[in-house]
Formats: structure tokens, C-alpha cells, sequence
């Protein structure tokens, strides 16, 4: 397991959706607490203090707790299902492979909550203002802060770092803080598809078009897409188009790969899209590249360093269990899975 605490990320990117008149403010409490989130994340390094694939833990108690931080954060662990308009919630059961919550059970915090921390595990609470710390940090709990930074808080990790270690305490009041917002006028993508010998088998390529079908269905208009395919070499099929209509949409479509043969270099794919996007725009920081992929490539690690340079966003399909882990990284990287 790779660790990258207290290393500043390269961007953030934060989606929102708010509402912008005259009687409502533009960043909530809770908007704000979302961002402070965000920062941690790309200033200090920090990791969130929940696992979605370690959702519960036995404690040193020998009960089954959420994987929390701080333990302060009171609920109740529930199975919640429904089927069309018909909903039910129910205890969760004990498995008994595992000694903890079946696979569906969820952790739902009270609303009423009186604990402060932490940011890093659910911002949404509305008593929750501040970070975990060493007081009251949860070592026990399978988090991704825990896995991934010894088991320290992440007040600990923060109180460390350079900005807290190189200042000193402000006396006067902080600034207003000036926010820019920066918007991108045309979105950009290319799809990169995997046409080698391996995507013949398990039904991948035919699954694989109608992935790429759906996204071409559904991808607004003004948009630009070009495809690459590759398998030992990327072949350019389409360069960018801008989408009006269902014309682009079909001309698109009708350049998916109807074989597949041949060895797989992942990298050459990707560098094909970044050479594509940058004939007609010259550069590729804020593009998107979608890549659908088995990931079969033990090569992928050779174009690391360009993809982290390119500025572009890597969007993985994986059809298949066995994509190489160097190209899931890739996307963790540049911020997409």
C-alpha cells in the first residue's frame, strides 16, 4: 500500500450546484465545511476517516462499531432497501464468515449529534466543525487516514506540516478570503478503446461499444470527442468533433472497433488522445480522457509521468477483473475512477 501523507495533491476539483440569487447566500455552513474537507485533502494530504470497503470493525470492546472518527458521532447501524415505491429498514444481522455486519448494512448518524469532529469522516452533520485530533482520534478504526498515515489524527498530520511549523499566529483578524471562478468553455474528451486480442473473449468489445454508445447518447451538445483505438499501437479514428446533433453522435458511433486482435499498449492509446487534443486546442490540461480497457497491460507505468504532467482527467471502464494496478492508479491520480 503506497502512502502519500502531508504531500500537497496537484488540484482539486469541486463540483457544486448552488443556487445563485439575491436571497440565498452563495456558500452555506455546510458548503463551507465541504470545502474545508477538500483542502485538507489537497494542502496537508490527508486521507478521509471512513472506508467504504471496511465500513465496520470489531473493537477492542468486542462490539461492532462504524469505522468513525470521532466514536463521539452517535447512530444506528440499519439495512435499508426498497423496491419501487416500497421501502424497508431492518437490524443488521451478524455475518458469520466475517463476525460483522452483513454486506448491506449502513451506519446513519443521528441527526441531533453534539460531537465536533471530524470533517475528514461526514461534514454534512451540523455539529461537526472541526478535525479529529489526538484527544480524540479513533486508532482502532479501519480508515483510510489510519491506513495510510500510522493510525495519526489528522490534526496531528496538519500540525506538522510546513505551513504550521514555518508562520506564526495571526493577530489581527484573517482576510476575506477571494475566490475566482473558472469555468471551461467547451468540454473536451477522447475516447481511447481497447481493440487487443484479450478483449475477444467474455463478450468485452461488444460490451465495450455499447458503454462508449451510451456516453456518445449522452454527452451534451458542444461538446468535443475524438477516438483512438488501440492494441500494440493507437490508430486515430475520429478526430474532435463538436457534437450538434445525432448526426455527430452516429459518425461517432460508427467508428467503434468491430475486432479484436493484436497486443495492448494502454500508453500508446493515451498519448495518441493527448496528441489529438492538442492539434486542436494545444493543450490538454482540463480534457477528459475516456479509457475502456480489460487493463491487461504490464506496461502502463512507462506514461505515468505524462499523464501527471497532461493536466487531463483519466476516466477507467475496466471490463474485466484483471486490469493492472498501475492503470488504476492512473485514475486515482488524475482524480477519476
Amino acid at each position: 500500500m503506497y502512502k502519500m501523507v502531508n504531500i500537497e495533491f496537484l488540484s482539486c476539483r469541486i463540483i457544486v450546484n448552488i443556487k445563485l440569487d439575491n436571497h440565498v447566500k452563495v456558500f452555506s455552513i455546510r458548503s463551507g465545511r465541504v470545502f474545508v474537507h477538500e483542502w485538507a485533502h489537497l494542502r496537508w494530504g490527508v486521507f478521509d476517516e471512513y472506508n467504504e470497503d471496511e465500513p465496520f470493525y470489531k473493537a477492542k470492546s468486542k462490539k461492532i462499531e462504524a469505522t468513525r472518527c470521532s466514536t463521539g458521532i452517535s447512530g444506528m447501524n440499519r439495512v435499508y432497501k426498497c423496491q419501487g415505491d416500497s421501502c424497508i429498514s431492518r437490524s443488521c444481522r451478524i455475518d458469520s464468515q466475517t463476525n460483522l455486519y452483513e454486506k448491506d448494512c449502513q451506519f446513519f448518524p443521528d441527526k441531533v449529534q453534539n460531537e465536533k469532529a471530524s470533517i475528514l469522516f461526514m461534514q454534512s452533520i451540523d455539529s461537526v466543525v472541526e478535525f479529529c485530533s489526538a484527544k480524540n482520534h479513533n486508532r482502532e478504526a479501519p480508515s483510510i487516514q489510519n491506513k495510510k498515515c500510522d493510525s495519526r489524527s489528522i490534526w496531528e498530520v496538519i500540525s506538522n506540516s510546513e505551513d504550521f511549523n514555518n508562520t506564526v499566529p495571526m493577530v489581527a483578524p484573517p482576510p476575506q478570503p477571494a475566490f475566482s471562478l473558472l469555468k471551461i468553455s467547451q468540454r473536451i474528451v477522447c475516447l481511447v478503446l481497447d481493440k487487443s486480442g484479450s478483449m475477444a473473449s467474455d463478450n468485452r468489445l461488444n460490451r465495450m461499444n455499447q458503454a462508449a454508445k451510451y456516453f456518445l447518447l449522452r454527452i451534451v451538445n458542444g461538446s468535443w470527442v475524438g477516438m483512438v483505438h488501440f492494441d500494440s499501437s493507437a490508430y486515430d479514428k475520429s478526430q474532435l468533433i463538436q457534437i450538434i446533433s445525432s448526426n455527430e453522435r452516429n459518425k461517432l458511433s460508427e467508428t467503434l472497433p468491430t475486432t479484436a486482435s493484436g497486443g495492448t499498449s494502454i500508453c500508446s492509446g493515451i498519448k495518441s488522445a493527448f496528441q489529438m487534443i492538442k492539434h486542436s486546442f494545444h493543450q490538454t490540461d482540463g480534457s477528459d480522457i475516456l479509457l475502456l480497457t480489460d487493463g491487461e497491460d504490464n506496461t502502463v507505468s512507462s506514461c505515468m509521468e505524462d499523464v501527471k504532467q497532461s493536466g487531463a482527467i483519466i476516466h477507467l471502464i475496466a471490463l474485466g477483473p484483471s486490469a493492472d494496478q498501475a492503470v488504476i492508479e492512473m485514475t486515482i491520480i488524475t482524480g477519476k475512477m
